[in-house]
């Protein structure tokens, strides 16, 4: 549920951090877009991996166990 309520703010405030990021470079210069787009879309990017990053976690040890599971199973059928 986290990853989809941080995915649907990501989205949101899409085209306003592109029209800050745009508006940041009146020189040309695009680290001042990054740093125009970051300012909007740094804290629900990182949320967003953050919470990726827990997706996987949680999927790698499932699969752990699962492996765990079936590696007794066959010591036991000896």
């Amino acid at each position: 549920m986290k990853l989809i309520i941080t995915l649907g703010i990501f989205i949101v405030l899409l085209p306003v951090a592109f029209f800050i990021g745009l508006m940041a470079t009146d020189d040309g210069v695009l680290a001042h877009f990054w740093r125009g787009f970051l300012w909007i879309e740094g804290v629900p990017l990182f949320f967003l991996v953050l919470w990726i990053l827990e997706l996987f976690l949680i999927l790698i040890e499932i699969i752990a166990e699962k492996i765990i599971e079936i590696r007794g199973n066959k010591k036991s059928d000896r």
